[in-house]
């Protein structure tokens, strides 16, 4: 299994990513979860489906995603805003050092051992990208116990935000903390459950200034449909 971010800027090495990745939405929220959400020609998609959007894959030999996280820069429109304004923390301020992370999901017709490899390639990967980017935090919503069994569990940090009622079910907003030490953390579980040695992608003793901040391009809001980030067991 293999991971990589990908973006627009990306569409036309990685193209059959960008594609499967979306027929994955496509195939997990519309077709398994029946939500009401935008499809087109069988690709999942939204409006924060822009070129501000990052895109964590995990995918197989075949170059078929198998599972995903988008990544959005909080100074640019994002879906916890604009949806669940409640759930964001008090006094929020949009930062480069701050993002979102939506869209979360894994192939739920893969056995359990490739399911859990491939969350944890995902949180690892988004740590990797996070520490490269000085990015401090990744806000998210979800269900609680899609935070404990997928995040919390994995060796990720969920610390609690806020919460508000979807129906009858509770979400929960929280952020996760980027770190060196929980990227090692994840990269411990993902070595425990592979039973061999993950080679690490950061050092420690890197010095700050060899990081670089991102910057992320112009876009215009559209229109939109909403819902809650899902990670499918």
């Amino acid at each position: 299994m293999f991971t990589k971010v990908i973006s627009w800027a990306h569409a036309a090495k990685d193209g059959d990513l960008w594609v499967s990745m979306h027929r994955l939405r496509q195939q997990e929220f519309i077709e398994r979860l029946a939500y009401d959400v935008c499809s087109d020609d069988g690709l999942e998609h939204d409006q924060y489906d822009t070129p501000a959007a990052r895109y964590v894959v995990a995918y197989n030999n075949r170059r078929r995603v198998l599972g995903t996280i988008r990544l959005l820069p909080t100074l640019k429109p994002f879906m916890l805003k604009d949806l669940w304004p409640e759930l964001l923390p008090a006094n929020f301020q949009p930062s480069v050092e701050q993002w979102e992370a939506s869209r979360i999901v894994v192939d739920s017709a893969e056995k359990l051992s490739t399911r859990n490899e491939t969350i944890l390639r995902l949180l690892l990967e988004a740590q990797y990208f996070g520490i490269e980017n000085n990015i401090q935090n990744y806000l998210g919503v979800m269900y609680p116990a899609i935070w404990k069994t997928a995040i919390i569990k994995n060796g990720c940090t969920a610390v609690k935000i806020a919460r508000t009622m979807d129906g009858e079910r509770v979400l929960e907003s929280s952020h996760v903390p980027i770190s060196r030490s929980i990227y090692h953390r994840v990269n411990a579980r993902l070595q425990g459950l592979l039973g061999t040695t993950h080679p690490n992608k950061i050092r420690d003793s890197r010095p700050n200034n060899q990081k670089h901040t991102y910057v992320f391009p112009p876009t215009a809001p559209q229109a939109a449909e909403a819902d809650p980030i899902v990670l499918t067991s």
